[in-house]
């Protein structure tokens, strides 16, 4: 009954903070953050722009009716289309700099709101039902929160902003904390240890092969894997690896049906996917590793 309880709260709470996600992508700076990409990024390769995930950019569009839509084809104007169409009526960056979004016009989307409510409060309360009255609750509920918007950010515009990531680890960061100093001290060391480990498994996958993966994601990875490490060990290595599975074979299925550029799709949605896979999931993996 507790954990039927705590699911509950948690839901709610992400429920009523994820509804503001259009005010939150409207807020959002037209260039999302300054070039500050690690030495070897190549000027103007959009692939190896910070903040960019796997995939090529996407122009986002304005229909008659006020709807938000996109095309992989900068050329391919939608009919009915206004003249504004991001990253092709603007002048264009510089080199080594993102095609700025317009955030404002994206926040428009229909339904947006609802729907983020929807989809966190599923997140989050069934992250707790399994959880129950555990101190990291408050975490993965503002991880269920800021991973909504993340996920249908990076699906539209193939960008993990980091004005969403980087808060993103305060909030999960000192809740865990918090949470580890009070409750479960050997919880935050492994929390500590799936972050480290996280971020350097990505880091490294980048260093190898940045055309492969985004710097955005590789950003990302280390709050889920801090989140994920504080629940335990299996949690951290399934939530991973069904990241890189499930980016794998769905990723591969649209390509197939061509619903996106074969050659490059988001990877956030997949990782943040498989990290909430990893936690519900955790009461039968317990003890695996």
């Amino acid at each position: 009954m507790t954990s039927v309880v705590v699911a509950l709260v948690a839901a709610l709470v992400a429920a009523v903070l994820a509804s503001l996600a259009p005010r939150v992508v409207a807020g959002l700076p037209p260039s999302d953050e300054p070039p500050d990409e690690p030495p070897h990024e190549r000027a103007g390769d959009p692939r190896s722009l910070p903040g960019e995930s796997f995939g090529p950019s996407v122009d986002v569009f304005t229909d008659a009716d006020g709807d938000v839509v996109t095309a992989a084809d900068p050329g391919a104007h939608p009919t009915g289309t206004s003249p504004e169409v991001v990253g092709a009526a603007r002048p264009a960056a510089p080199a080594g700099a993102a095609a700025p979004v317009d955030w404002p016009t994206l926040a428009r989307t229909r339904g947006l709101g609802g729907w983020s409510a929807a989809v966190a409060a599923t997140a989050a309360g069934t992250v707790a039902l399994v959880l129950g009255p555990d101190p990291a609750v408050p975490a993965w509920t503002a991880l269920a929160v800021v991973g909504t918007w993340l996920g249908w950010i990076d699906w539209r515009t193939r960008l993990l902003p980091k004005r969403l990531v980087i808060p993103a680890y305060l909030v999960v960061g000192v809740s865990l904390l918090v949470a580890g100093l009070s409750h479960d001290r050997d919880a935050l060391v492994r929390s500590a240890y799936g972050w480290i480990g996280t971020f350097g498994v990505y880091a490294l996958l980048w260093l190898v092969y940045p055309r492969g993966l985004g710097y955005g994601d590789v950003r990302l990875s280390g709050v889920l894997g801090m989140a994920l490490g504080w629940i335990g060990w299996s949690a951290l290595v399934v939530g991973t690896y069904a990241g890189f599975l499930l980016g794998a074979v769905i990723g591969g299925l649209l390509a197939m049906a061509r619903v996106v550029d074969r050659r490059g799709y988001p990877f956030g949605p997949f990782m943040l996917l498989g990290a909430w896979l990893g936690a519900v999931t955790s009461p039968w993996t317990l003890g695996w590793f």
